[in-house]
């Protein structure tokens, strides 16, 4: 297996859903993305308003960075006639174990709590299955719980933890009430908020 016949396999099908290879429009889909809800604030500056701030130029270069990453697969689906609603990375790719060592998933504002994270999730695990690859693991927000059942739906199981940097959280209350489904995952390393991220993994049964 390799990274291009994983390419040549695309696109794949599930009902209304097309998972293909990100094309550079797709990145200009991404930054007219409405925004997440507060509650999944951070998406919106690591996201789709970091593309909504870049030039062309600038988005051209991360696209071609994206393509020619050869542990990456870049990938985009549309459903129906509306193209772009997912963003699937496929990172840290190790081609003679077999394994992705870590995925990014998003799913448009308009399109999240319909089952849709889970149907392209499912779809695109299985892609991945069929070509070879072994074992898939991600890392997600602990306290984004509805992001942790649909890779549980998916068939990802908790693996471990690991905690990340929050410059958006410097120096904001997070005793205020609504960050009360946070705080359980918060902790203070010297003047940076770390947030608890979970591992999470699946596997083939012959990995």
């Amino acid at each position: 297996m390799n990274r291009e016949r994983m390419l040549g396999s695309l696109p794949i099908r599930e009902g209304d859903v097309t998972i293909r290879a990100l094309v550079r429009g797709d990145i200009d889909e991404y930054a007219r993305w409405p925004r997440y809800p507060r509650l999944y604030e951070p998406f919106n500056e690591t996201f789709s308003l970091r593309f909504a701030g870049m030039t062309a130029e600038q988005r051209d270069e991360r696209f071609r960075r994206w393509s020619e990453d050869s542990a990456r697969i870049a990938l985009a689906a549309d459903r129906g006639p509306e193209r772009a609603v997912c963003n699937l990375m496929l990172r840290q790719i190790d081609w003679d174990s077999r394994s992705v060592g870590n995925m990014g998933f998003l799913v448009k504002p308009t399109q999240v709590e319909h089952g849709l994270g889970t149907r392209i999730m499912r779809t695109a695990v299985d892609w991945c299955f069929g070509q070879g690859i072994v074992s898939l693991r991600l890392d997600v927000v602990a306290a984004n719980t509805r992001a942790v059942r649909c890779y549980e739906k998916a068939g990802f199981v908790r693996t471990g933890e690991c905690w990340k940097d929050e410059e958006l959280l410097r120096g904001v209350d997070t005793s205020l009430p609504e960050y009360d489904f946070l705080r359980s995952h918060l902790r203070i390393d010297g003047d940076v908020p770390q947030i608890r991220f979970w591992w999470m993994e699946i596997k083939t049964d012959d990995s």
